[in-house]
């Protein structure tokens, strides 16, 4: 093979490399505002499970509150989708490279014909990412980019704090764990103590009494877990604010030059969508810490459900 051709192996590569990387740009969502929208953990198990879907096809008993939460999570990732949105140009760009009559007419071209195409191509991609030049911003934008860099130093600074959410969770399992094994221990003991009763060629304790020391459990468990959840929910909430109160300046600066529309280059649009991200990544690890506390406050509650139903 030529150096011609290998060279435009290379380009044909990071063309198809090119095609794929995002054009971001802000959408215009007021992201701080919608951290008011979203759904705190729950305060208790009993009213969760209320809202909780139980009706499972081909799982019964089975329960699941995905219908609450999936609405703000789809909605965010449409949001993302948009700020990341591969350009026009990007798009068809890819797309001819990979189509088989394209890739034909290739094999028939000489080396100096395929290396002009691909120089006219990597123009047309490098044309979407970086502007050929750079003009001065408004001091409004500049504000606003200023802003952005202060906040990524300060969440830097702080480190990913919804970590302090996480390490409430885990110390919270472990609690559950232990809570949980304590329960189970009583329980057994209390079920050995019960008097046995004879039925017919069974003997045992009496089913009704077994079921009384059960409920029992679940209770004291669900009691247990009430009094998690109110710690959980503190800690969200925390985060919450924090969240609100670490965006806020560049949100509402966002907002005053109308989501980047006057901005003048593309790369100035480019930072300012990656930093919208930013605070859609966050949003979406709340409602997922969220959720995950309202279902496992569900399943708590469900098997007390469970064995009521059982004889």
């Amino acid at each position: 093979m030529s150096n011609t051709g290998k060279i435009f192996i290379v380009l044909f590569i990071v063309l198809t490399s090119l095609s794929s990387v995002v054009a971001q740009q802000p959408v215009k969502v007021d992201f701080v505002a919608y951290f008011a929208k979203l759904i705190p953990p729950p305060a208790n198990c009993k009213d969760v499970y209320a809202k909780a879907d139980c009706n499972i096809p081909n799982h019964p008993g089975d329960c699941t509150v995905d219908s609450i939460f999936k609405p703000q999570t789809d909605e965010l990732m449409q949001y993302q989708m948009e700020i990341t949105a591969v350009s026009a140009s990007q798009s068809d760009l890819a797309k001819k490279m990979q189509d088989p009559d394209f890739q034909k007419k290739m094999e028939t071209m000489s080396d100096e014909e395929k290396m002009k195409m691909a120089t006219e191509m990597q123009a047309q991609a490098m044309a979407d990412m970086v502007p050929t030049a750079m003009v001065p911003e408004p001091p409004s934008v500049t504000a606003v980019f200023k802003s952005a860099g202060e906040m990524s130093d300060s969440l830097a600074k702080m480190g990913y704090i919804d970590n302090a959410f996480n390490d409430v969770w885990m110390k919270h399992q472990t609690a559950m764990q232990e809570h949980t094994k304590l329960l189970d221990e009583a329980e057994l003991a209390e079920i050995n103590k019960l008097p046995v009763i004879q039925s017919g060629e069974d003997s045992g304790p009496d089913p009704k009494a077994v079921k009384a020391v059960n409920l029992r459990k679940y209770n004291k468990k669900i009691e247990f877990e009430n009094s998690e959840l109110m710690k959980l929910a503190k800690v969200w909430e925390s985060l919450r604010v924090k969240y609100v109160s670490l965006f806020k300046k560049f949100n509402d600066g966002l907002i005053k030059i109308h989501y980047g529309d006057d901005a003048r280059n593309k790369m100035t649009k480019t930072m300012l969508g990656s930093n919208q991200a930013r605070m859609i990544g966050e949003l979406v690890s709340l409602i997922s810490n969220s959720q995950n506390a309202w279902e496992e406050a569900v399943e708590v509650y469900n098997e007390k459900v469970q064995r009521e139903k059982r004889e």
